[in-house]
């Protein structure tokens, strides 16, 4: 009875590292179908086939309908290949924890995206430990407070 409590111990923990290790340390890619995000004054546009999200338009990101994209394409779960912002789009006035725990190799910002309405951008890239790309914000003149912008995170470099 005594060994064959060890062969269930054994075997249950063989089962657990098949089954659970890998869903844990690799994140699938998003299965949520291709739409558009109305993000406030700006969108935000799927493509699942490309795993890519383009937010687009002209004015600010509103922060409640960010947040609910996220968590629809569940960001911080899956991954996807890219997010990229066009000329026009500006953060809202709060961009916190924007791309935090982010699983996305590349966010591509134009060379004229605007910050200067910014006023807090802690923990805006906390955690995206994938992140291959540089991020170069012009003005962040008005930023009070960049607490945990950066911990945790695999930003290549800052400008």
């Amino acid at each position: 009875m005594k060994n064959l409590k060890k062969y269930l111990f054994v075997l249950l923990g063989v089962f657990l590292s098949g089954v659970m290790v890998p869903s844990m340390l690799f994140a699938e890619a998003v299965s949520v179908p291709s739409q558009t995000f109305d993000l406030g004054a700006v969108q935000g546009v799927w493509d699942q086939t490309a795993q890519t999200l383009t937010v687009q338009g002209n004015g600010k990101i509103d922060r409640n309908k960010w947040f609910q994209m996220r968590n629809t394409l569940k960001l911080t779960v899956d991954s996807i290949s890219k997010i990229e912002f066009t000329s026009g789009v500006q953060f809202s006035d709060d961009a916190s924890s924007f791309f935090e725990s982010f699983k996305v190799e590349n966010i591509v910002f134009p060379a004229d995206i605007d910050t200067s309405n910014v006023t807090t951008m802690r923990s805006m890239f906390y955690g995206t430990r994938t992140l291959e790309s540089p991020v170069n914000f012009r003005d962040t003149s008005n930023v009070e407070d960049m607490v945990y912008m950066f911990w945790n995170s695999k930003v290549p470099s800052v400008s």
